[in-house]
């Protein structure tokens, strides 16, 4: 699934292999293979045979610069166009450039691609080397060794697979002591272990499968996985370790769970009637609103030690309330709880739904009533009261003095009544008798003399 090519790069060749790629080989020369780690590789040096020779005293090895241009093909064989500019070199397409006899690249751009003639010539591309400066005539006799090439990591034409390995540890419970664990693995196998830092041979031991009863109790291990051919895993590796470690298994004697009434969740819902649906209203004395969903038809509530004990309520159904208690840390088991809850894993989970009723209609569920005939009452007219007859009081003869002064308050005529004497007196009750007779009593007649 690998690209796998030669490129001649002046005096350099390159070759381009994936995990599996054979490796390079010069003559009867054999280079080492490329990492074996899932990607894809190009030859950096190639591989090539130096001279052995002896150390001579205060003669040091020199080297020079040497550079090649390349010339940009952008025409195929048929004369079609490859495009304008390259988006290769020299090295990663070597069909596309031709190599020139120009060994001074003066103020060109070395290891980029240009354009000559101010933008509107030919592409060419520099390549820079280095070359020995020195003379080994004196030691044509002495043998050759050979240097391995050295690579370099390049894109590869396929992406490789996605592979997987990964354990899941399932803690130890009151219900299940030990604990257990599962192995998943995908285009993976195992190719080493270790268990506490020391390494674990029986790789037979890990099927990918749920393991009960994980051992030893407390442990650490780690896997180690490989990928298979054209295949890596996340980390960009065709390698992965997957460490793990092993709870301590619970006792018998330490699983004393304590018990929880959480009776106040028995109540029923309330019937629909003519005029209303049915509807259900929890007992939520003591509970702590924890999370809503965003459309607010399920609500988590936390109660009892630290809240490790949970209702959740959803609405999500019309006409329907669904309701779970359920022991976050199965320290807890519910009690209590009537015969509409379906209780499981020993007391530490319940659910229960409650249906809602519709509204009632109909005339057998909802007769018509009559209103009531309500009677207005008999309004009875008021009888006016006859009039009562003024009652003319004579009273006793009041002595001349008295009335004259009282008189005197506001009477113009007061200088004639004062100088009548006696004969006031019968002026005065005759003017008295006459207002008598027109409604007015004595009384009245004395009140307004004293204004």
């Amino acid at each position: 699934m690998f690209r796998k090519f030669i490129i001649a790069a002046g005096v350099g060749l390159a070759l381009v292999v994936g995990t599996s790629g054979a490796a390079f080989a010069t003559g009867t020369h054999q280079d080492d293979p490329p990492p074996n780690d899932g990607k894809c590789y190009e030859v950096d040096v190639a591989g090539h045979e130096v001279k052995v020779r002896d150390e001579i005293p205060g003669h040091e090895e020199t080297f020079s610069d040497v550079f090649y241009r390349y010339t940009y093909i952008n025409q195929n064989d048929d004369g079609e166009d490859k495009g304008d500019p390259p988006t290769g070199t020299p090295i990663t397409d070597p069909g596309n450039w031709n190599l020139d006899q120009k060994p001074d690249p003066k103020d060109d751009p070395i290891g980029s691609a240009f354009q000559q003639g101010g933008g509107n010539g030919s592409w060419s591309f520099w390549v820079k080397d280095k070359v020995s400066n020195n003379d080994y005539v004196e030691h044509e006799d002495a043998e050759y060794e050979w240097v391995q090439a050295t690579y370099r990591e390049v894109p590869c034409d396929e992406e490789p697979g996605l592979a997987s390995a990964s354990w899941n540890t399932i803690a130890p419970t009151c219900n299940d002591l030990n604990g257990s664990g599962v192995l998943a693995r995908d285009h993976a196998t195992l190719v080493s272990a270790t268990l506490n830092g020391e390494d674990y041979p029986s790789l037979g031991d890990f099927a990918a499968s749920i393991h009960n009863d994980p051992a030893p109790s407390g442990s650490d291990w780690v896997l180690t996985f490989k990928a298979d051919e054209g295949f890596l895993f996340d980390n960009g590796t065709n390698v992965l370790d997957v460490p793990f470690s092993v709870p301590t298994y619970l006792t018998a004697e330490g699983c004393n769970p304590s018990n929880l009434n959480v009776a106040q969740f028995n109540a029923g819902p309330l019937a629909p009637t003519c005029d209303v649906a049915g509807s259900f209203d929890a007992d939520l004395t003591g509970l702590t609103l924890l999370d809503t969903d965003p459309s607010g038809k399920v609500k988590v509530y936390g109660f009892g030690a630290d809240s490790t004990t949970r209702l959740v309520i959803g609405r999500g159904t019309p006409g329907q309330v669904d309701l779970w208690l359920v022991s976050i840390d199965r320290d807890t088991v519910f009690t209590g709880l009537s015969s509409a809850w379906a209780v499981t894993d020993g007391g530490r989970s319940a659910t229960r739904t409650i249906t809602l009723g519709a509204q009632l209609s109909g005339p057998v569920a909802c007769p018509v009533r009559t209103p009531p005939v309500v009677t207005p009452p008999v309004v009875v007219p008021p009888v006016a009261a006859a009039p009562v007859p003024a009652v003319v009081v004579v009273p006793d003869p009041v002595p001349a003095a008295v009335v004259t002064e009282v008189l005197a308050t506001d009477d113009p005529a007061q200088g004639e009544l004062a100088s009548t004497g006696s004969d006031g007196v019968a002026i005065t009750l005759g003017a008295a008798l006459l207002l008598a007779l027109s409604g007015l009593s004595l009384t009245a007649i004395r009140r307004r003399a004293t204004r």
